[in-house]
């Protein structure tokens, strides 16, 4: 005769007493079944606009992500996984957003191989009550990401030795 394991049999009538009772909390108190997703939200300076082919890469840890985009379109970014977004309306891009827990961020758009952005983020994360007191935190990040405010060759290697720039630029 074989025994069944009460811990198994507990958790399934738990389980089921959960199904059928949906006023049951998750956990003790006045918790609310609600889940959260670790992430870090990238919100540009200023909309991204122009028409044209987007890539924006993410790089987390060790870990890179992909997603391209055409501008103008309603169509979602393709992403190499369903942890990066990218939100966008007709003409630009919004926000990006990346499920991770990762300590640094490294994000570069480019727009038919043209930088737009590249910038890497030490990512502090900060923890909120989600589920009700007592219930756990869930931790999230929010950066800005500089855009199109660089002249184009400002990053360009001097070539005169240091001297004192005429043409306005520094």
């Amino acid at each position: 005769m074989t025994r069944r394991r009460p811990l198994v049999r507990a958790a399934a009538i738990v389980t089921v007493a959960s199904l059928a009772a949906p006023g049951l909390p998750a956990c003790g108190g006045d918790c609310a079944d609600i889940g959260c997703v670790q992430n870090v939200t990238v919100t540009p300076d200023e909309p991204i606009t122009g028409d044209g082919d987007y890539e924006i890469d993410f790089d987390a840890g060790s870990k890179h992500f992909h997603c391209t985009l055409t501008l103008p379109g309603t169509a979602p970014a393709h992403c190499s996984d369903v942890r990066a977004y990218v939100q966008h309306d007709k003409k630009s891009i919004q926000w990006l957003s990346l499920d991770t827990d990762t300590k640094t961020l490294h994000v570069a758009i480019t727009r038919d191989g043209a930088p737009v952005a590249d910038q890497t983020f030490a990512v502090d994360y900060t923890g909120s009550s989600l589920n009700g007191i007592g219930c756990g935190a869930c931790f999230a990040a929010e950066v800005t990401l500089t855009t199109g405010t660089t002249p184009p060759d400002a990053g360009a290697p001097r070539t005169d030795g240091g001297a004192p720039r005429t043409d306005g630029g520094s």
